[in-house]
């Protein structure tokens, strides 16, 4: 399952895997690894939007 998580309008440090990163801006995303443990923190008020690839509970056995 990957993970991509965008800011906006304003800054969050992305903690994937427990390393800091650079500040994330507006419009800026990454993806986080399957199974990796991973955060963030807000620097300033902002919106966070999460999207999951398969969806997050999908069944994936098939």
């Amino acid at each position: 399952m990957n993970v991509t998580e965008w800011d906006d309008p304003d800054r969050i440090d992305a903690l994937p895997g427990g390393e800091r990163s650079p500040p994330l801006e507006a419009g800026d995303s990454y993806v986080v690894p399957p199974g990796t443990v991973h955060g963030v923190r807000a620097l300033e008020p902002c919106r966070v939007v999460d999207a999951f690839a398969p969806p997050l509970g999908a069944d994936t056995s098939e």
